[in-house]
């Protein structure tokens, strides 16, 4: 019988490196069940091949911002396998975002690569959040992002970044 996914979400407990076999099984019952397609979250390169050899997954997240580029190179393999790549952690959970000097102590170590991209969106007249937009917009073979937003200001600075970005760089890209 077909699912009605227009109020329903296919979801379990899937854990790939643990038991593939039985989460290869599922994600194909949510499609048995009319997803149209069904999508998984990475964490290293190394899951990209090995997800990408069942050949059931469409979509694939990851994370990609201006200083994880981790997954820059896989990113032609992810498309020309049919997947859409969906890029998440775009401001590295907001650390791109804050003043170096005001870090947390858990990211604190990142402090001189924070410092140097926010020295390279000065140089370029961009903030640091419009920096991060556009550094995103640019990985061509992304077919969007996930946002995590707190709330609705926040929503409203990042949509209205997203408007200047795409005002100067000209593509309507979303």
């Amino acid at each position: 019988p077909k699912r009605d996914w227009s109020s329903d979400v296919c979801s379990s407990d899937l854990q790939l490196n643990v038991r593939p076999r039985e989460t290869i099984a599922e994600l194909e019952q949510c499609l048995d069940e009319g997803a149209e397609r069904v999508g998984v979250t990475v964490y290293d390169i190394e899951s990209v091949e090995e997800i990408l050899s069942y050949g059931v997954v469409g979509a694939i997240q990851l994370p990609l911002n201006p200083l994880d580029r981790r997954f820059v190179d896989v990113l032609p393999r992810i498309h020309d396998a049919g997947c859409a790549c969906i890029a998440r952690s775009i401001f590295l959970q907001g650390v791109l975002l804050e003043d170096p000097k005001n870090l947390r102590p858990e990211v604190s170590h990142l402090g001189d690569q924070v410092r140097e991209f926010r020295r390279l969106c000065e140089k370029e007249g961009v903030t640091a959040l419009e920096g991060c937009l556009a550094w995103t917009r640019a990985q061509v073979l992304l077919e969007g992002s996930i946002i995590g937003v707190q709330t609705s200001y926040e929503l409203a600075e990042i949509m209205d970044a997203w408007t200047r970005v795409s005002q100067k760089i000209g593509r309507a890209h979303v």
